[in-house]
């Protein structure tokens, strides 16, 4: 049920309101958790009610001058009332509400007086009954002046909030600022309601071009929205409450102008109409097909069931005999199927995977690769197999695609099911020369799977290797690899989290083939550092950059020139007065937003060097790719960084700047990785594609067969009017399909000698190693026709120089990073679109099994069953494990911490006191040292136990980092709970707590950690 928020009764109805007027006297009186049981568990009451005198529950709770109190209410959804024209009114009315309340006390003091009469005899003016209730009607009205009193001291005691602490200000669209606000410091009365943003065309704001007031101040957040693109704005915002607002504080930047990066070079989207131009093609295509060929439908949803659509066989199918599954194989082409669920897989009656043969010869290395990249896309179409097949058969039946998806149909089949899942990213290869193509799915519902002929069990017995089979052949070789292969497809489509994130291309070749580098724990995306939470850069950024770039390539060819630029030239083109291009060697200083953004690009690209551990010889060679920005989506934004040019595409791993043989790290085929990354940010293109382009094929080969066949005249005409349609379909289907494989481009640009691609990171390290001063918004010019990115002089300011990460210990490499160490294979475990890389020690051991560490599943997986030792891993809050992998968290999105000596450290169990959606009683222990704080241990409790969530294979709960700031540590000794602060430090709990135990709840659920207490627990 809803909340009424807006008052839509009438105030009459709201003074009637059992409900509302016990919530008002608990607001009035302070009773924080009886005002929380109410607003939470009667959902009806109008929280923008008006009582009897005319007050809000906002207005109520600021007059109380309890902060705690006052934030609740507003989170609930409440608002000052409009009731009162100034606060000198509001204070009036209190103080007619006083005196009426004295006068009345005072009535009923008199009156009672009076009946009591004299000497104590009773004056039989008044009844008993009577002389009670004027009592109990004296003390209701003292009450009422005491509590009356006490709101107006606090009113006429508050004063209008200080100034915000900070004000962020980004550029999130063109025509989009997005600001945040830091609450004022909490040193005397600083109560707020609401928040003012103001902006304007100057500093001064002698002229306000806009405004808004904000009064939902649960996320101190507001997006403004509908501003000039191109046009710069100053930004203001300040505190406010119903005694007014307090002074204002400037954003940082001072300045911005929404824009796009694209503005600067014009860059179209590389993926912006493609779906809807293939199904045009896809539904003209059907349209025109023959009614002899199969009927297709223009869009299969394959999300529409959860493990497949389940194959009904009809009287015929009843007869057929199953197709049997390969116990002995030999030399061949092979498709195998792994089906699993949690730990367990389905195998055959005989303990075998399911495996059929394809063919029994193997075909050459370059056709083996193209008919496996062509099968790879099939796992998008499962539902149209036996279509294609049926259509395929008409030009012949010996190709090794048809072949394929015969062998897949029968599969489809033999499981009952449609979905078979995703192509294994890269054929099985056995030293006879056997190759297997391997699918994999998750199976959420494993009961939808059960046959006479199947069964699930558990993943150790998969792996056990049979008499009857031949030693080290190839179901011993499948075997081998089935964790790999599982906990691949876990986090194959693993997205990385909304922000801007600086990746790490590079290429490896080989005779046949060409793969990239990625993190084996997120292989749709290359290596990546996460630079911040906004991924859109506007146009200012990325011409500054951009600038940088020319300086540094400028300098290269004439070292000697030394030409002052003109105090009018525009720092962002390059134009001198008369508007010609001209070099710029002396560069003048940035906006405040582009030497922000320069700077946080500089200490990323140092942070990505660390995580890989590339040489510091080989940095400065390397290069930020600015011919564009790479959009994964909406809210995911990519720079590249490029090796130099002679090894970006390498064929020898020893020239390369980064070892490749590291844990964490994975060689995938180019176009294999091409399929994961369209899979897991472009889903539906890739399906439509995959449909599309298939069919195309199929009518193409046919179309050709019947131009070869035609006799008359007339049908050669009719068969080459149709080819050559046919034809023009697959190449506007290539032209669509060339702009959404940007990795291609990437790496044919950045080989190129003969022009400049990308910007030197020895000219972006150098140029603010040489900059000790600031720039200053206020300084420029705002003419009304002119552009408004030029400055008054090029002249540089003083900046307070940010900490040093050089400085920062070798370890710190992890902390940017995030994986945890393990001693082979993958390293870290699927995670939510969060990237936990503050994870530290995690020892995960459930009843019954020897299962450790959490953080360790996959080196236990990919150890053939063998109990793997844990390392040692610590968290704090400053030093993380030395093995590293993909950043993607708050506390190291932006370097500025300074380096800290080592720290003590010791061991927690935390226990979970909320729904995990894991056993009951679950446990994390943890490392932490003598610093780490109460939220921290939450943040990382809640984390590794998401991460827990979905090696399950479950979807849910899984609590994101919005929700974190809802749950609270508190320490328990039988009936007692003690919660603790967020900057509490667990390790300075003093006796008896710190013998009591350590749970994790949400806030509101008091007694749940009570409750558990009393319990069973597992360790987790």
């Amino acid at each position: 049920m809803d909340r009424k928020k807006e008052g839509a009764g009438s105030p009459s109805a709201d003074k009637f309101d059992i409900h509302f007027q016990a919530l008002c006297s608990a607001v009035e009186q302070e009773k924080l958790e009886k005002v929380r049981s109410i607003l939470e568990n009667q959902t009806h009451v109008n929280v923008n009610g008006v009582n009897g005198d005319g007050f809000t529950l906002l207005d109520l709770a600021f007059m109380t001058g309890n902060q705690s109190l006052l934030n609740l209410v507003v989170h609930h959804g409440g608002k000052e009332g409009a009731f009162f024209p100034s606060p000198e009114a509001v204070s009036a009315h209190l103080l007619s509400l006083i005196v009426e309340s004295k006068k009345q006390v005072e009535k009923f003091n008199q009156l009672v007086k009076m009946t009591s009469g004299v000497a104590g005899q009773l004056n039989t003016t008044l009844s008993q009954v009577q002389l009670k209730e004027g009592e109990k009607q004296l003390t209701l009205w003292q009450k009422r002046l005491t509590t009356l009193k006490k709101l107006k001291a606090g009113f006429d005691s508050a004063g209008c909030p200080h100034a915000p602490v900070e004000v962020q200000a980004s550029v999130t669209g063109s025509n989009n600022i997005n600001i945040k606000v830091k609450e004022p410091e909490k040193f005397g009365n600083s109560l707020f309601t609401k928040f003012k943003i103001q902006w304007s065309h100057t500093d001064t704001f002698a002229e306000v071009a806009g405004e808004v007031e904000v009064k939902t101040i649960h996320t101190l957040e507001y997006n403004i929205e509908g501003l000039e693109e191109g046009r710069r704005y100053f930004i203001r915002a300040s505190f406010g409450n119903p005694r007014g607002f307090g002074p204002y504080c400037a954003s940082k930047p001072k300045s911005l102008v929404p824009s796009s990066w694209r503005n600067v070079d014009n860059k179209p989207p590389r993926i912006g109409d493609q779906v809807d131009t293939v199904l045009g093609l896809l539904d003209s295509l059907l349209k025109a097909r023959s009614t002899d060929l199969s009927d297709y439908s223009v869009e299969d949803d394959l999300d529409q069931y959860e493990d497949g659509k389940m194959r009904k066989k009809g009287l015929l199918g009843l007869f057929q005999s199953a197709p049997k599954f390969v116990k002995t194989p030999r030399i061949g082409v092979y498709l195998n199927s792994i089906m699993f669920h949690e730990d367990k897989v389905l195998l055959t009656n005989e303990d075998s995977l399911p495996l059929l043969e394809v063919q029994d010869d193997v075909p050459s290395s370059a056709s083996l690769q193209a008919d496996f990249y062509w099968f790879m896309k099939m796992g998008y179409i499962w539902p149209d197999i036996s279509k294609l097949r049926l259509d395929m058969s008409r030009s012949g039946t010996d190709s090794l695609r048809y072949r394929l998806i015969s062998a897949a149909s029968s599969m489809q089949s033999a499981l009952g099911t449609e979905n078979l899942g995703v192509l294994f990213y890269k054929p099985l290869k056995h030293s006879n020369g056997s190759v297997v193509f391997s699918l994999v799915h998750h199976v959420k519902s494993p009961k939808s799977l059960i046959s006479l002929s199947l069964k699930w069990a558990p993943l150790s017995r998969a792996q056990k290797h049979l008499s009857v089979e031949e030693e080290g052949g190839v179901l011993d070789m499948v075997r081998s690899s089935l964790r790999e292969q599982i906990l691949f497809y876990q986090v194959s489509n693993i997205s990385i989290s909304k922000g801007l994130h600086l990746c790490y291309l590079q290429s490896h070749s080989t005779i046949d083939s060409m793969s990239v580098v990625v993190s084996n724990t997120s292989p749709s995306i290359l290596p990546y550092i996460k630079v911040r939470e906004n991924p859109h850069v506007n146009a200012e950024e990325w011409a500054w950059i951009k600038r940088l770039g020319r300086h540094g390539f400028n300098k290269v060819i004439n070292p000697d020139t030394d030409i002052q630029a003109s105090p009018t030239t525009n720092f962002l083109v390059g134009e001198g007065e008369d508007g010609v291009e001209t070099p710029d060697y002396s560069l003048p200083g940035p906006t405040e937003s582009q030497y922000t953004f320069g700077k946080l690009l500089q200490q990323s690209v140092h942070r990505l060097f660390q995580y890989l551990e590339v040489a510091d010889n080989q940095r400065e060679e390397h290069r930020i790719y600015d011919a564009e920005i790479i959009q994964l989506g909406p809210d995911i934004s990519v720079i590249l960084v490029l090796p130099p040019i002679e090894t970006v595409c390498s064929v020898n791993d020893t020239t390369m700047a980064i070892n490749i043989n590291r844990r964490d790290l994975l060689l995938v085929p180019l176009q294999s990785w091409e399929i994961l990354q369209l899979s897991t940010y472009a889903r539906k293109l890739l399906s439509l594609h995959a449909k599309l382009s298939s069919i195309l094929e199929v009518d193409l080969v046919l179309a050709k067969k019947q131009q070869r066949e035609a006799i008359s005249n007339h049908e050669s005409e009719v068969a080459g009017h149709n080819l050559g349609t046919l034809l023009e379909y697959f190449q506007t289907l290539e032209d669509c399909w060339t702009g959404v494989r940007w990795i291609r481009d990437v790496l044919s640009n950045s080989r190129l000698k003969s022009t400049r691609c990308g910007i030197s990171v020895r000219t972006l390290t150098d140029w603010y190693a040489n900059q000790p001063e600031t720039p200053d918004d206020s300084t420029f010019v705002n003419p009304d026709a002119a552009n408004n990115l030029q400055m008054k002089s090029a002249n540089m300011f003083k900046i307070d120089t940010m900490r040093n990460w050089n400085s920062r210990p070798r370890d710190s490499a992890a902390s940017d990073s995030g994986t945890l160490q393990s001693r082979s294979g993958l390293s870290r475990t699927p995670t939510t679109r969060s990237d936990p890389q503050e994870f530290g020690m995690m020892e995960l051991d459930k009843e019954g099994s020897d299962l450790t560490n959490l953080a360790h599943v996959r080196t236990r997986l990919l150890a053939d069953g063998e109990n793997v030792p844990a390392p040692p891993v610590s968290y704090t809050s400053n030093t993380y494990s030395n093995s590293t992998n993909s950043v993607d968290s708050n506390e190291n999105e932006y370097p500025n911490q300074v380096q800290r000596a080592p720290l003590e450290s010791n061991i927690l169990q935390v226990y979970a006191a909320y729904d995990t959606g894991l056993a009951h009683g679950t446990s994390v222990r943890i490392k932490v040292s003598t610093s780490t704080t109460a939220r921290e241990v939450v943040d990382l409790v809640i984390k590794q136990l998401n991460m827990a969530v979905i090696l399950k294979g479950k979807d849910r709960p899984i609590y994101e980092n919005e929700k974190l700031n809802n749950f609270c540590l508190v320490a328990v000794i039988g009936s007692r709970e003690r919660c603790l602060r967020d900057d509490f430090k667990p390790l300075n709990l003093q006796n008896p707590w710190k013998k009591g135990r350590l749970f994790v709840r949400m806030k509101h659920d008091l007694l749940a950690a009570i409750e558990h207490l009393s319990k069973h627990t597992t360790l987790i």
